[in-house]
C-alpha cells in the first residue's frame, strides 16, 4: 500500500514528520495516521461490498420472477386499466412477442444444425486442417454470443386513442433486427454468395472495379452506390471480401425498398468475421481499385 520516505508534512495532522507515501493516492501520511487513513480504505471496501450484496439481492429478485420486467408490467398493467376493451389487444401484443422470441431460437437452432451437418461431413471426408477448424470455432462461439443477446423489441403506446393500443415494435430498415441473434444479412446469404462466385476475385476478395460493375445494376446513383462501398469495406483495403460482398447486397436492397442508409455502420450489421476491425477509422475509396 505505502512506501517508506523522509521526512514530510502528514496530509492528516500537517506536522512535519517521518512519514510513508500512500501509492494509491499519493498522499503523505505518519506513522500515526498511516492506520486511520486504511481504516478509511478498508471503510470503503466495506461500504462497496455491502452495495454488492444489495445489488445481489436485487439481481436474484430479478431472476426470479422475470415477468416483473418493466416491459411485461407495462402490458399487463395497460391491461387490466382498460379491462374488456383491450384483452383482445393484449393477447395479440403477447401471441406476436412469443412469436418474436421463437422465431429468434429456432433461427439459432437452424444454423446450429447446419453446423452440425458441416461438423460431420468433414469427419467423415477427414477432409480439414486448421483453417477449416478455426473457422468452426468461430461460427460456435458467434452462435453462444448471439444467443444471449437481446431481441429488439419495445413496447409502443398510442395514446390519441380513448383506449390506449400497444403493440410490439421491431424495428425496418438498417435498423432491422437490432439485436438479433443471427446477422440479417445471412438470410439472404446464398443469393448474394453465387453473385459473388460470378465476380473475378483474387485470393477470396473483388476488387472495386468488379464490384463496381454488378452495382450498378441496381440503377442506384452513384453517389449513393460509393456510401455503400463506404459502410461495406470494413477493413479499408479497397477490395471486399465474401461476408462484405453480401453487406454491399444487403444495403442496396434496403436502399431499394425504399429506407434510409446508416451514417455509419451499426454494430449489428458488421459481419461477424469483421467485428474485431469496427474500431478501424482508415478510409477508403469506391471501385478505386
Amino acid at each position: 500500500m505505502a512506501t517508506i520516505a523522509g521526512k514530510a508534512r502528514c496530509i492528516i495532522c500537517d506536522k512535519e514528520k517521518r512519514t510513508v507515501k500512500c501509492e494509491g493516492c499519493s498522499q503523505m501520511f505518519c506513522y500515526i495516521h498511516l492506520p486511520v487513513h486504511h481504516q478509511e480504505l478498508s471503510q470503503q471496501l466495506d461500504e462497496i461490498e455491502q452495495n454488492r450484496d444489495l445489488f445481489r439481492q436485487t439481481l436474484s429478485q430479478h431472476a426470479d420472477d422475470t415477468k416483473q420486467h418493466s416491459l411485461i408490467k407495462q402490458i399487463d398493467q395497460w391491461e387490466e386499466d382498460s379491462i374488456k376493451k383491450i384483452q383482445q389487444t393484449a393477447e395479440e401484443c403477447r401471441q406476436l412477442l412469443f412469436h418474436h422470441i421463437t422465431k429468434h431460437i429456432t433461427q439459432i437452432g437452424g444454423n446450429l444444425a447446419a453446423l452440425t451437418d458441416q461438423l460431420k461431413h468433414i469427419r467423415q471426408e477427414n477432409d480439414f486442417n486448421e483453417l477449416d477448424l478455426s473457422h468452426l470455432k468461430e461460427k460456435l462461439t458467434q452462435l453462444a454470443e448471439e444467443l444471449y443477446q437481446p431481441p429488439n423489441v419495445s413496447i409502443q403506446q398510442d395514446s390519441a386513442s380513448l383506449v390506449n393500443k400497444i403493440s410490439v415494435v421491431v424495428s425496418s430498415g438498417f435498423n432491422a433486427d437490432v439485436g438479433e441473434f443471427d446477422w440479417i444479412v445471412e438470410q439472404s446469404r446464398h443469393e448474394y454468395d453465387q453473385a459473388f462466385a460470378r465476380l473475378s476475385s483474387q485470393n477470396g476478395k473483388i476488387s472495386g472495379t468488379s464490384a463496381r460493375q454488378e452495382m450498378i445494376k441496381s440503377k442506384l446513383p452513384n453517389n449513393v452506390l460509393g456510401r455503400i462501398w463506404k459502410l461495406s469495406d470494413i477493413d479499408r483495403d479497397g477490395m471486399l471480401d465474401i461476408d462484405e460482398w453480401a453487406l454491399v447486397q444487403h444495403l442496396i436492397k434496403i436502399k431499394l425498398d425504399g429506407h434510409e442508409l446508416p451514417t455509419t455502420l451499426p454494430d449489428h450489421l458488421v459481419p461477424p468475421s469483421k467485428r474485431h476491425l469496427i474500431k478501424n477509422t482508415a478510409s477508403s475509396s469506391y471501385g478505386n481499385k
